[in-house]
Formats: C-alpha cells, sequence, structure tokens
C-alpha cells in the first residue's frame, strides 16, 4: 500500500514540474501542445468549458468528456493543443 502511494505522490508531482505558466503558454504557436496548471474559475453553467487561471493570466479549456466534475475552485493541470477561438 505504500508504494502505490509513493507511485502516485510522484505521478502527481511530476505533472506540475512539466507544467508551464499560462501567460508562456498563451505566446506559443497555435497547435502546439502544452501543460499548464491553475485554479479553475467557473463551474458547469459554461457546459464543457472551464476558465482557469494561475498568477500570470488565465486560459480556457474545453474538453466533452473529461472535465465534468471540475469544479470553481479546484486546482488543475491540462495539457493539450492551442487552438484560437474567435480571435
Amino acid at each position: 500500500m505504500k508504494l502505490i502511494h509513493i507511485i502516485i505522490i510522484t505521478l502527481l508531482s511530476t505533472s506540475f514540474l512539466y507544467a508551464q505558466d499560462i501567460a508562456n503558454a498563451r505566446l506559443q504557436s497555435i497547435g502546439d501542445t502544452v501543460t499548464v496548471s491553475g485554479i479553475v474559475t467557473n463551474g458547469d453553467e459554461l457546459g464543457a468549458v472551464r476558465h482557469f487561471e494561475d498568477g500570470t493570466a488565465g486560459i480556457a479549456a474545453y474538453d466533452l468528456t473529461n472535465l465534468t466534475g471540475i469544479l470553481r475552485g479546484d486546482s488543475i493541470t491540462v495539457t493539450g493543443i492551442l487552438y484560437d477561438y474567435n480571435g
């Protein structure tokens, strides 16, 4: 049981090691894959969209399956492809 906890903690901590701040992620090219962490600022009122922010900027994540159950105030790390939505 102790080994399982160590593996889970290691996996969780490594996801934060590879996350970049949102301001830098937003400077990447459209189509690039980025990993960012932040605090969710909206609930399910926007459907499959979650906005989240860190100390540098904010960004939106859109996913029909993986964002269910994510609530305002949750801390999340997301890896995805950058898209430009409506300019």
